[in-house]
């Protein structure tokens, strides 16, 4: 089986108490029992744990069969991929078996009973709540409604891309060695694992996403642009401008498209860039960092290097 087992650079625990196993376990995942077969004193447990930049990835082997009972999951999901043996999944009042073919989601909110066969390997995507709801925010509006996944992956179906999501980044991590990835690398991993859980399969809000977007009207267009006039030096974020708007982050970036022929962001950047050439050009006593700062630029070194590709000449020069 070792072949089969990712993450080995990132060790939790190698235990065969329970107690060990169940406080290692504990701090990884969200409070809960463990039930072992009657007279079971010892078991043959491997723990693995490797963070990313808000999720985390984690394997788990018992060696025993296991009963795992937890409370409400609390600010994240989880995506569990059998690479052997099986588990049991409780949805609905009944059980469904899950194996090396297919996959479970758990949603945050949602309380988790899974029986484990005792030659299980399991590796778990555990993706940060916060994380999901600000990305799904990109492709449509959030409203009061729960994100709820739907429970079970078929990993030779659409599933797969959840799954091989999954499976890619625990052996692309466990390259990078037990320092774990660079954090670039964790970013992108996080990001990818939240791109293919809310595109790759269903939830309470893949109707939502697949809809036609209705672009805004030019005057909700009109709104965000007085804001931005009003707020360039404020540090604001997509999210924070389609709150403005009263619409999807997606429903405005294509608003923008359409309009202006670029990002709300991008659209920023520009207009800060507008402002403080203004400012180098009115005040040649200006130093570049304090209007950098301004502006609401805080890297100067950032700040010339988009003044330069905008107006082609450093602000340095611009100022005198």
């Amino acid at each position: 089986m070792e072949s089969i087992r990712p993450l080995r650079a990132f060790p939790v625990v190698a235990a065969s108490d329970p107690d060990d196993v169940y406080r290692a376990a504990a701090k990884l995942m969200s409070r809960h029992r463990m039930h072992l077969p009657q007279r079971t004193t010892t078991m043959h447990a491997r723990i693995q744990a490797a963070q990313l930049e808000t999720s985390a990835l984690l394997w788990f082997e018992y060696g025993t069969p296991t009963e795992i009972f937890s409370d409400p999951l609390e600010g994240y999901s989880t995506v569990h991929v059998p690479m052997a043996g099986h588990l049991e999944v409780e949805h609905d009042g009944d059980w469904h078996p899950v194996g090396t073919g297919t996959g479970a989601v758990f949603s945050e909110g949602s309380p988790v009973r899974m029986r484990w066969s005792g030659d299980l390997r399991l590796l778990v995507a555990r993706i940060d709540q916060t994380a999901l709801l600000e990305r799904l925010g990109r492709f449509t509006r959030v409203d009061s409604r729960p994100l709820v996944f739907s429970p079970f992956l078929d990993r030779q179906g659409a599933g797969g891309a959840v799954t091989g999501a999954v499976i890619a980044a625990s052996r692309a991590v466990e390259s990078a060695g037990g320092s774990g990835p660079p954090p670039r690398m964790a970013r992108a991993f996080d990001d990818a694992l939240v791109d293919a859980l809310l595109l790759g399969h269903g939830h309470s809000y893949t109707d939502d996403i697949l809809a036609p977007v209705p672009l805004p009207s030019p005057r909700v267009v009109r709104t965000v642009v007085d804001h931005l006039e009003a707020h360039y030096a404020a540090d604001l974020t997509a999210a924070d401008l389609a709150r403005v708007a009263g619409v999807s982050q997606r429903s405005l970036y294509d608003a923008f498209h359409r309009r202006f022929g670029v990002s709300p962001l991008r659209y920023l950047r520009d207009l800060r860039l507008d402002r403080a050439r203004a400012a180098l050009q009115s005040d040649p006593s200006a130093t570049v960092a304090s209007v950098a700062h301004a502006v609401g630029f805080p890297h100067p070194s950032r700040f010339a290097a988009a003044f330069r590709a905008r107006f082609g000449e450093p602000p340095s020069r611009t100022s005198h």
